[in-house]
């Protein structure tokens, strides 16, 4: 077979437009992963804003903002009060505050999630994860809170054990009921295929929201530090937010 200069150079032809196709294909690749990274970034910002924010709010209102002027303008205050001071903006104890935290994580990350989204299902996947993290953080934490009282009525003394078989049982059992009643809301009213609908099903990282509860039970065992780890659950509430905000499309 006679290889002529036409065809050498139309193989070189070939080769070079495949390569700029290829050069163009990496480009896009890239471009790509960065909006994704900038976009990711973008939500991880506004959810730790969304969960922090609204409770400072919340205690600053409720006190914390007296104490905190009394300890910093008193001369003379260690510096571990005025961490405490400057910290007890962001504690977490009751319900009002959970819910806050973690509804005001879930705003945070989906709006910033919508507004950097502009694929159409990946959309509605945000607001179908945003109500999921929603009801799997409080339905469970309800279930305590309305545990506790009851023990706390009745006057029954527990231990730690006791305190640990609760909150097991109301993470378990609440997750599995607000996993039902995610799935149903998102189905009916969300979901525009409801025939092929694929339900959500239970996450090891659902679990994480749930740590306040744990480090609870681990404070009353005397671990050392476990009062002060519970200082960062806020941020472990902005990862509901994360969470709905980065959720990317699925099939229905």
């Amino acid at each position: 077979m006679k290889i002529t200069n036409d065809s050498v150079g139309a193989f070189r032809s070939f080769y070079r437009q495949r390569q700029e196709i290829k050069n163009k294909t990496e480009v896009k690749k890239e471009n790509k992963d960065r909006q994704i990274s900038k976009a990711a970034v973008a939500v991880a910002a506004a959810s730790l804003i969304g969960a922090t924010v609204p409770l400072a709010i919340y205690n600053a209102k409720k006190g914390k903002l007296d104490n905190f002027k009394d300890v910093f303008q008193k001369k003379g205050s260690p510096l571990k009060e005025k961490v405490k001071a400057a910290t007890g903006f962001l504690e977490v104890k009751g319900i009002e505050q959970i819910g806050l935290s973690v509804t005001g994580s879930i705003f945070g990350g989906l709006g910033a999630g919508l507004l950097t989204e502009k694929d159409e299902k990946s959309r509605t996947s945000k607001i179908k994860e945003g109500i999921y993290g929603f009801l799997n953080c409080m339905v469970p934490i309800g279930i305590i809170a309305g545990a506790e009282r009851i023990i706390e009525k009745k006057n029954i003394k527990t231990n730690i054990l006791g305190k640990a078989a609760v909150v097991a049982g109301g993470i378990v059992s609440g997750m599995f009921i607000s996993n039902k009643l995610a799935n149903g809301i998102n189905k009916n009213f969300i979901s525009k295929d409801k025939e092929n609908y694929k339900e959500r099903g239970i996450k090891l990282s659902d679990t994480i929201v749930h740590a306040d509860d744990i480090i609870g039970v681990i404070a009353m065992s005397k671990v050392p530090y476990a009062k002060h780890i519970g200082k960062v659950i806020p941020v472990i509430y902005s990862h509901v937010g994360y969470e709905t905000g980065t959720k990317t499309s699925d099939k229905n």
